[in-house]
Formats: structure tokens, sequence, C-alpha cells
């Protein structure tokens, strides 16, 4: 997984994580682990949707989905692949 990062880009992704208090990450060496209180994922999944559609990840959705659900403790791969398309729906009707 790559995430391209361009000088305006980064101005957007500062931002997104300023309005999203819930996105500390911690680094470990096998993987990302995120605060994952109630309702913190949908916070963290709206994160990865912006993103997404601003092009800041450059890859397909299913590698996306797959790489957060391998690598990280969002959850199994079916209840990432439902949390990303339903915080995808929400972000279009926005």
């Amino acid at each position: 997984m790559r995430v391209i990062l361009e000088t305006a880009d980064v101005a957007a992704l500062r931002e997104i994580v300023k309005n999203s208090e819930s996105i500390q990450v911690e680094h470990t060496s096998t993987a990302l682990s995120f605060r994952v209180d109630y309702g913190k994922r949908h916070d963290i999944m709206m994160a990865f949707v912006k993103m997404v559609s601003s092009g800041l990840v450059d890859d397909t959705e299913k590698n996306l989905i797959r790489w957060l659900s391998e690598t990280t403790n969002m959850g199994s791969y079916e209840s990432v692949r439902q949390l990303y398309y339903r915080c995808q729906r929400e972000y279009v009707r926005k």
C-alpha cells in the first residue's frame, strides 16, 4: 500500500486528522493499531474514505480494505468492507 502526498494534499490530510481525534496511530513492526472505542471505527474509516476520494491512496478500494483488515485492528475483511462502503455512501451524500 502506497500513499501519495503532494504539497496541497498534505494540508488536506492534516485537516482530516485534526478534525478526527480518534485517529491516533501506533506503529508496530507488524501492524497499525487504532483506538477503536465505540464509534471511533466510523471516524477512522471516514478519514480513509476522504483520502481515497482525494486521491491520496494509490491503490484500489479492494486492496485498501484487505490491507486494513490484515494489518490493523479494524476487524475482519467483511466487517471492514461493510464499514468502508457504508462510510462511502454517507460521504457521497454530504
